[in-house]
């Protein structure tokens, strides 16, 4: 299988009580086949399509900090 480079990334804000990120897997949404020889001695391939394009948003309370 030939190499490839899938990439990522985020970007996000840091408060006392909260974490918000803002991130992406696959940023230009390449498309690849991942697979890998299984059994013993080798004798079957397992492939699988990647992952394709994925956005997403992360939001995180710290109750611990929120009333300080």
């Amino acid at each position: 299988m030939p190499e490839r480079n899938i990439a990522k990334a985020s970007i996000g804000v840091i408060g006392r009580w909260y974490e918000a990120r803002l991130w992406a897997r696959n940023l230009f949404d390449e498309l690849y086949v991942s697979g890998a020889p299984v059994g013993v001695p080798n004798r079957q391939y397992n492939a699988y399509l990647g992952e394709r394009r994925t956005f997403g948003l992360t939001f995180v309370v710290n109750f611990d900090n929120f009333t300080d």
